[in-house]
């Protein structure tokens, strides 16, 4: 895990310095707003994951992590408690015309979850990770996240929409239950669905 985070910090000053020098490059104020909600989104849900591994270490099992941003102030369970991870919620950036929230698919159930395509073992219980996400990033900023990342800016689109009503975890494939238009990355974003909303994805922990 903090592997995994290590890598997800360098990432994330790769992108900061893509964007920037794009919007830099461009002279333009929307990619200079491009750049600070990139920054924003990325940053807060690597920091999630940073903290979700601090609540493993101090001893609190995965599947008892309270992910509830009102959660009460002496949950030591809790991510979004002093007591517990510490971490202050914010409402995702970059959103549109849409009020987004950040939602966490957690493993709290003994057989139901999602898995990301590519990461950990992929297996349909035993493989599913705790994925932090959010719907309605605006396009734009997806295009130039991707630009940061040296992607092609051409959004991905998962033809087999997620459906998060539908929890029973699936071997990780093209299927409802996969993160797997972004394979093997912990985070990113893409279309779910060819007219479904834009989501940005974290995942905070890899099994």
């Amino acid at each position: 895990m903090a592997i995994l985070f290590l890598v997800g910090l360098t990432i994330f000053a790769a992108l900061s310095f893509g964007v920037f020098k794009s919007g830099r490059d461009g002279g333009s104020k929307e990619n200079e707003r491009n750049l600070m909600i990139a920054s924003q989104v990325i940053q807060f849900g690597i920091e999630a994951g940073k903290r979700v591994e601090k609540l493993q270490a101090d001893g609190v099992a995965l599947s008892r992590i309270n992910f509830d941003p009102a959660a009460a102030e002496d949950d030591e369970t809790a991510l979004f408690s002093p007591a517990g991870g510490g971490m202050i919620y914010e409402e995702p950036m970059g959103t549109g015309r849409y009020m987004a929230a950040w939602k966490v698919l957690d493993v709290s159930d003994a057989r139901d979850g999602f898995l990301v395509s590519g990461l950990g073992s992929d297996a349909a219980v035993r493989g599913r990770e705790v994925v932090m996400y959010f719907e309605g990033l605006e396009p734009a900023i997806c295009s130039q996240m991707r630009k940061g990342w040296g992607l092609d800016p051409e959004i991905p689109v998962q033809e087999v929409k997620l459906d998060f009503d539908h929890r029973a975890a699936i071997r990780a494939g093209a299927n409802a239950t996969t993160f797997y238009a972004t394979p093997g990355r912990a985070f990113s974003c893409f279309r779910n669905g060819r007219k479904g909303p834009y989501i940005y994805y974290q995942a905070l922990a890899i099994q």
